[in-house]
This record gives C-alpha cells, structure tokens and sequence, in this order.
C-alpha cells in the first residue's frame, strides 16, 4: 500500500525533517469491537460487548469504509447486528443497552447482558471459532477456550492480506535497515541525538518540549529523511485504501485471531492456572490480540532497541502521556543487522499462531454471595 494510494484521511506526507500532522484521527479504524466476560460469585456471568463506530467523514476517499461504519450503525440501531442476535440467544435474565450519539449519530454501542448460567456462554461462542467450557468443581472453577480451524476472513480478504503483507514486509526491514544507518550514526555523533530524536518524534512532545530542542542539521537530515519515510510506510498498515473497508491491521486480524473481538474476562476469586490468557492481576486476564502490529510490537527490539516507531505509535494513538524525551535519550540505543523481508515474514507469522488453549482455573473459596446485581450496570469498562 503505497503513500501514492492512501486517501487523504491515513496518513499525511512526510517532511525531510519530521513525521507531522499526525493525529489519534490517522490510526482510528472504522468500527472497533470488545467483549468482556465476568463471571460472579455463584454460576453467574456478565457479558458486555461494546462497539465503537468512527466519524465516516474521516474515511472521505474510501467508500467501502464509510458504508461499512453505516452499515453497522442501521444494524445495531434495527437489533439485527451480530452482536445483539448473539447476546438475546443466551436468555439474559436482566439486560441493559446504552447507546451513545455525536451529532445525532451513533458512534458506541454497549451492551450487557446477566446470565444466571455461565454455562450458557456455551452457546454465545457457537458460531465462532471458539469452543467454550466452563467446569465447575468443589473449590474452584474452570473456563476454557478452544480454537477450531478456519479463519474469519474470505478468500478475498486472505488474499488480500497475502498482498499487503508482502508490501507491509518490506515496508518493515527498510525502516529497521534505515534505523541501523540512524543508529550508527548517532553512534559516531551522540551529540546529535538530542535533536535528530525530537525531530522524530515531534508530535509526541509537549509543546513546551518541541520549543526546546534545536532543529537537525543538514547532515542529520541524510539520515532522518529515509528513517522518516520508512516510520510513515509502517504506520501505513492502520491506513484505510479507498477500495477497502478494512485496513490492513485490521485484515490480518480477521486473519489470524480466533476471538471475534478483544477480550477481557474478570473471575471472583484467586486465580489458580492461567494458560493462553496474559494474566494482568487482580484476577483480569486478556486474550492476546493476533494481528501483524500485535505481532510485530511482540519483536519490537529484536533488530531495533528502543525502537522508535512503536513509541511513536504508543504515545500518539494510545492515549499515552507525552514523551518524555530525556528519559528516551537515558535508554541505552542498539541495532542489529537488518533482516530481509522475508525473515521479518517468518518472525511475524510466528507471533500470529493462536494458543492452542486459553484456560483460566480460579478458587471459589469463601466467595461472598451475589446480593445486589445493580452496581454490575455501572462497573466501568475495562477495554
């Protein structure tokens, strides 16, 4: 997907000093999707999903985008949209929707539903990739996962990804080749880190911070210009074309990950086993995401160290405070041999294979009885 071809809502062009212009707007996808599950003490569960629609005027040169965002919304708003069908089959015993709307449009969708049988969840990942179980026991209880063959994508979809992931490839090992020279460089000349870096990454300072440092030189620019280019044709992956609904970050994750969105699942009790998940404490554990970012993030400073285009995207798109450039400069800087495309193809499909299980075992020791179910409504999101 080259820079030539991306609408005017991705990416902007890049300058000989900087990357610019960049905002959370260049790294918004079209519809975003979460589910979380949170089983209670007891046989109960909480399901929530929330879906996230972006401005379809963000995606102005790519049709297929913006139908796609008005598709989901005349979907959600008739209660025809997967989610929902999926959700009313379970039988909730008690169930609560929030819509929230921009200009009188719908832009989130949340919805949450109480089971007072887990065992129904059963039946919510029947027409996934996902087969569930949930085995209660004396002391403890037990959720499972299992991925099923297949993939979420067409055929259209896989061969389109198969494209752009031989372009993203080589997008990929000209930027870690473009940061070794950087690197070097910066080895022969420390006193120009300082500056090259806040040139990189300009729209992530502060602005008293992008008042502070000097401006690069001629010569830092024969290195900048390359490594910027190559910054800007990573970044591309969250780019939507204009014949697209989906960008390519997006296809490798109908590709690849099994889970129909990102998932959290919260239980009651000390976490006994924990398989697959990623366990962030206080019994919250996530299913790691499956896409080439969530792979590539995954080997960031196999080539690269601290590599800054995962920063860059870290700071910029999520939601991170701004950084703090001293404390970059204070991290000790190394850059291997850049790899080949087709070696940087094989690290990322290594990091795109499913667990073959996702298994949480938690105690159900001394759980205090679910009294009062009215606070579930309004427990904040964890996604």
């Amino acid at each position: 997907m080259s820079s030539s071809t991306l609408s005017r809502r991705t990416l902007p062009s890049i300058t000989l000093l900087a990357l610019t212009l960049f905002t959370l707007s260049c790294f918004e996808q079209p519809v975003t999707e979460s589910m979380e599950i949170r089983f209670l003490p007891g046989a109960a569960a909480l399901v929530r999903v929330t879906v996230r629609l972006t401005n379809p005027d963000q995606f102005e040169d790519s049709p297929p985008a913006r139908e796609r965002i008005e598709q989901t919304r005349r979907d959600i708003l008739e209660a025809r949209d997967p989610w929902t069908l999926r959700l009313m089959s379970l039988e909730p015993v008690s169930e609560r929707t929030t819509w929230d709307r921009e200009a009188g449009s719908l832009v989130r969708a949340d919805h949450r539903v109480l089971l007072e049988d887990a065992q129904t969840l059963k039946r919510f990942f029947s027409d996934t990739l996902l087969r569930a179980t949930i085995t209660p026991r004396e002391k403890e209880t037990e959720f499972t996962l299992t991925p099923g063959p297949g993939s979420r994508a067409s055929r259209q979809q896989q061969e389109a990804l198969k494209r752009e992931m031989e372009k993203w490839t080589s997008a990929v090992a000209r930027y870690l080749e473009a940061g070794e020279r950087l690197y070097a460089y910066l080895g022969q000349r420390p006193d120009r880190a300082e500056a090259c870096f806040a040139s990189v990454f300009k729209e992530t300072l502060s602005d008293e911070a992008k008042e502070k440092y000097e401006q690069p030189s001629a010569e830092d620019n024969a290195v900048l210009e390359p490594f910027n280019k190559a910054m800007e044709e990573v970044l591309n992956l969250f780019a939507v074309p204009s014949d697209s609904a989906f960008s390519p970050e997006e296809l490798s994750r109908l590709v690849y990950d099994p889970f129909p969105a990102s998932l959290v699942v919260r239980v009651p009790g000390p976490v006994l086993e924990v398989e697959g998940f990623q366990d962030g404490g206080s019994e919250i554990l996530r299913a790691p995401a499956l896409s080439l970012w969530d792979a590539f993030t995954r080997i960031q400073d196999r080539w690269l160290t601290p590599n800054p285009v995962v920063i860059y995207y870290e700071h910029l798109a999520g939601g991170k405070k701004p950084l703090d450039l001293e404390d970059f400069l204070g991290c000790p800087r190394s850059a291997r041999r850049a790899p080949s495309p087709g070696q940087v193809l094989h690290e990322l499909e290594e990091g795109l294979k499913p667990a073959a299980v996702y298994r949480v075992r938690w105690s159900t020791e001394n759980l205090p009885e679910l009294e009062d179910s009215g606070y579930l409504w309004d427990h904040p999101a964890l996604q």
